[in-house]
C-alpha cells in the first residue's frame, strides 16, 4: 500500500495554485518580513503572533507519544498501514466534513508520525482555526482507536505547523512529505526527526 496521498500530487498543486491566486490573505503573508517566519514550527507554545491561524495553508506534523511505531511499516517507497494507521487515514478524510471551508487533502502516514497539508479559507467561520481542526482530528483518532481497542498510546501534546506562503513553498512541502517513506530508516526510528526544518 502506498503512502496515503489524496488526491494526486499534480491535482494538489493545482489546488494550491487556485488558493494562492484567489485568496487575499497570501498577498498579505507574502509581503511580511522574512524574519517573522523564523521558528514557525509548533515547538513549546511558540506561534506566529501576527497570524490568527483561521485562514491560510498549513503544513502540519503530528507525532505519536513516545514515537511508538503503531501506524504501520514502510515497504519500498510506501506504507502498509495497521488498523490504527487506517483510523488516522479515515479521520483525516473526515476533516472537511466536520469543518466547513477546510480542505485537508494530502496526508502521508509514517510509522510514528504523519504529515499533512490543511487549507482554511477563512471566509465561513472565524472560530475555525488550525488549532480547532487539529484538536478535533487528534481527539477523533484517539477515541476511535480506544473504541476498537487498538494499540495506540496517544499523541504528543503538541503538533508542528508551518505557514505555506506561496506555490513554490507548497511544492517543496508536498515533495518533502511524499518522499518521507524513501528516507525512513526503521532501525533508527527514522532517518531524521520528522519536523519541518528539513524543507
Amino acid at each position: 500500500m502506498a503512502a496515503h496521498l489524496m488526491p494526486t500530487h499534480f491535482h494538489y498543486l493545482q489546488r494550491g495554485a487556485q488558493w494562492f491566486g484567489d485568496a487575499a490573505i497570501f498577498a498579505y503573508l507574502a509581503g511580511m518580513d522574512d524574519k517573522r517566519y523564523k521558528g514557525l514550527f509548533r515547538i513549546a507554545t511558540a506561534r506566529a503572533r501576527w497570524h490568527t491561524y483561521d485562514g491560510g495553508v498549513y503544513f502540519v506534523t503530528i507525532c505519536v507519544r513516545g514515537r511508538e511505531h503503531c501506524f504501520g511499516r514502510v515497504e519500498g517507497d510506501g506504507m502498509v498501514l495497521t488498523a490504527a494507521g487506517e483510523v488516522v487515514r479515515d479521520c483525516w478524510d473526515d476533516i472537511g466534513r466536520h469543518h466547513e471551508g477546510v480542505d485537508a487533502s494530502l496526508l502521508v502516514v509514517m510509522p510514528d508520525h504523519l504529515h499533512g497539508i490543511v487549507f482554511i479559507d477563512g471566509t465561513t467561520d472565524r472560530a475555525t482555526t488550525l488549532g480547532t481542526v487539529m484538536r478535533g482530528f487528534k481527539s477523533a483518532v484517539t477515541r476511535r482507536a480506544r473504541q476498537a481497542r487498538l494499540p495506540f498510546p496517544g499523541w504528543q501534546a503538541r503538533y508542528h505547523d508551518r505557514i505555506v506562503r506561496d506555490e513554490a513553498e507548497l511544492r517543496r512541502v508536498v515533495e518533502y512529505a511524499e518522499a518521507n517513506p524513501t528516507r525512513w530508516d526503521d532501525g533508527g526510528g527514522g532517518l531524521h526527526h520528522p519536523h519541518q526544518d528539513k524543507i
